[in-house]
């Protein structure tokens, strides 16, 4: 075939090779049946087409470095200024990159193939306009409050002991993350009841919660955001059968 040759062309000439060459060749062990004979017979066997495509995606584990970016194919996408430092993972389409933490897409973005590109969500600007004014502690500590008002004791009973408010806002930042937000505000509850202002009595407590609700540890699994995949039934077959099918 010539270089030169668009797709349609080379289309045409596969679609002529396989009518006329290959389909008129007599088949190996049946010379009285030509291949196209052949594959006519046998294709009332063959296993119909799904009627529903999946769209895979490409994914990949990422770790948000100290800029509230993450690198993919040649640009840069934005996530969320609290993201910063961790384990993250990205999934790809040819239209959509999607950024996740723990199961949740933390940012989404249109995908681009150009170079060097800063995508950027407007969203993401306006927090991290407040991150750099307020500080990355003092912003991730008014955030806990305002989810969780308890915490505010929290704060000024373990600031009064010594901690910094930066290692205070990561611990219960962490304990949000690993243990949700209505065990740790029944943790909060009972730490601001007792005076139990410590990080270690809050774990060990939602420990407790979460054996008396029978709660199962969280454990991360990426799963493709599509329908037909949720709807998707896949039937297993006994191993000595697979030759049969």
């Amino acid at each position: 075939m010539s270089g030169k040759m668009g797709p349609a062309q080379i289309n045409q000439s596969i679609n002529q090779w396989c009518n006329k060459i290959a389909n008129r060749r007599k088949w190996p062990t049946d010379r009285s049946l030509t291949v196209y004979q052949k594959w006519m017979s046998k294709r009332p066997k063959l296993i119909k087409c799904p009627t529903r495509f999946l769209h895979p995606k490409e994914m990949f584990a990422k770790r948000s470095g100290k800029y509230p970016q993450i690198s993919f194919d040649l640009n840069f996408y934005s996530i969320p200024p609290e993201y910063l430092g961790l384990n993250l993972i990205l999934q790809a389409d040819d239209e959509v990159i999607e950024i996740l933490f723990d199961g949740k897409i933390i940012a989404r973005h249109k995908r681009s193939f150009s170079r060097n590109q800063n995508i950027d969500d407007q969203q993401h600007r306006q927090t991290i306009s407040n991150y750099k004014h307020y500080g990355k502690a003092n912003y991730l500590q008014q955030s806990i409050i305002n989810d969780f008002p308890e915490a505010k004791v929290i704060f000024e009973r373990l600031f009064d002991q010594g901690y910094s408010t930066h290692i205070i806002a990561n611990k219960l930042n962490s304990l949000h993350r690993e243990y949700g937000e209505k065990l740790l505000n029944k943790a909060l509850l009972h730490a601001v009841a007792s005076k139990s202002y410590n990080i270690d009595s809050l774990r060990y407590f939602l420990q407790k919660l979460q054996k008396k609700h029978k709660i199962v540890p969280k454990i991360s699994i990426q799963l493709p955001d599509k329908e037909e995949i949720k709807g998707l039934h896949i039937k297993s077959h006994s191993l000595d059968q697979y030759d049969k099918i």
